[in-house]
């Protein structure tokens, strides 16, 4: 038996996953069970508890060192995927969010217009317009649920853009980018002068059979102004650690960088995130990433047989990294649409009508795809970082749902 056998139950902790407001804002049901925010119900590696349990004995998370915690982290990139990182060119940053904010708010101008790929995580169009900046949208190409990317579109959209922010691989999608698409990005961005930010919170998570590339390793032979941002927070299911990577292209920019960190007061780990970062990247913890790994791409493809041979009016997205993945009920929409005119007093206010449909009738809570951006309410993103068993239940309770509107 599998130690992620077992789904871990976080009902009565403090996790937002779990929290029934929460839930019963984006479905409509608070007793639904809880299968969006990304994090996973799956066992955490026993080295980090061992480490919380270690630091939390002692009494005091007072003033840290934590001096494994960068050296471990480049053998943990090397070891994964093949990047060997130059120690001066890395910077650790309190989370992801804040590392690629105060990146773009440095490295950009009010006014400038940033490409962002959609279907999108919602953060990053408020993070872009609070900062003054123009959100210019890219939409992948969608072809039955599942997303590629179209080089002519993308060079033509992006001819303006100060800044390229991506998600690789892709939240919601679950996409890999090839490298050669790498490559084409990275080319194009030098030519124009253009800087990429690659957010590459899920790329540890990439299934066996895939293959990612970091946005920086793809670069060192093209030397466009790049910035690739990494973190254990997806990966080892610790995101509430706020801990995060920055490895830049330019020494000159990280030293800037490192110099607003300084006089922000942001340049430090927390006591525990750091605790965190040295178990995770820890060389005795690579066999259970591994392990992880397969599990996460066996549900992926329990799911896609799932829906093929019962449940065919659903199409599931690409599903190669993580355990995220988007959900296409386009085939049934006109009959939820219908549903929702019929019994208004389920779908609130056409609030999240697709998340509301499973939250009543699966008893289910998913993202709703309208909050990744406008054109996607038939999508919703399902959360299979959880036991196969529950993923079991929550297919069949989806074809129940889609079974009810016939």
């Amino acid at each position: 038996m599998s130690i992620f056998d077992k789904a871990v139950d976080r009902r009565s902790s403090n996790a937002d996953k779990w929290n029934k407001a929460a839930i019963n804002d984006i479905c409509g049901n608070p007793n639904a069970e809880a299968f969006w925010v990304a994090d996973m119900d799956l066992a955490t590696s026993p080295l980090i508890k061992e480490a919380l349990q270690r630091e939390t004995d002692l009494s005091v998370p007072g003033y840290a060192s934590h001096k494994n915690m960068l050296p471990y982290f480049i053998s943990f990139v090397n070891h994964k995927h093949g990047w060997q990182l130059d120690g001066a060119n890395v910077t650790y940053a309190q989370g992801m969010l804040h590392a690629i904010s105060l990146a773009l708010n440095m490295f950009t101008n009010p006014g400038d217009e940033v490409l962002l790929p959609y279907p999108v995580y919602q953060p990053f169009v408020h993070l872009i317009q609070n900062s003054e900046r123009v959100v210019k949208r890219f939409d992948l190409t969608n072809e039955c649920g599942t997303f590629t990317f179209d080089r002519e579109k993308y060079s033509l959209i992006s001819k303006d853009c100060k800044a390229i922010m991506f998600c690789s691989p892709h939240n919601p999608s679950g996409l890999v980018f090839k490298k050669e698409d790498l490559e084409f990005i990275l080319k194009l961005a030098k030519e124009r002068g253009q800087l990429v930010l690659s957010d590459e919170i899920h790329s540890d998570l990439v299934h066996p059979s895939a293959k990612h590339y970091p946005m920086g390793y793809v670069n060192k032979d093209i030397n466009a102004t790049c910035i690739t941002f990494m973190a254990p927070s997806k990966t080892f299911n610790v995101a509430g650690e706020h801990c995060a990577f920055a490895i830049f292209s330019d020494k000159e920019m990280l030293e800037r960088y490192k110099a607003v960190q300084k006089r922000l007061f942001l340049g430090s780990e927390g006591y525990f995130a750091g605790t965190l970062a040295e178990a995770v990247y820890s060389p005795d913890n690579y066999q259970f990433l591994d392990d992880l790994d397969k599990y996460l791409e066996d549900n992926a493809e329990l799911m896609r047989n799932f829906f093929k041979a019962e449940c065919p009016e659903v199409k599931m997205g690409n599903a190669s990294a993580s355990f995220i993945v988007f959900l296409d009920f386009s085939e049934v929409w006109p009959k939820i649409l219908e549903d929702s005119k019929k019994n208004p007093e389920i779908y609130d206010n056409d609030h999240y009508i697709l998340s509301h449909f499973l939250g009543h009738y699966a008893n289910l809570c998913l993202n709703d795809g309208s909050w990744f951006g406008s054109g996607y309410e038939a999508f919703a993103r399902f959360n299979y970082g959880t036991s196969r068993e529950e993923v079991i239940s929550a297919l069949n309770a989806i074809k129940k749902a889609i079974n009810a509107l016939n």
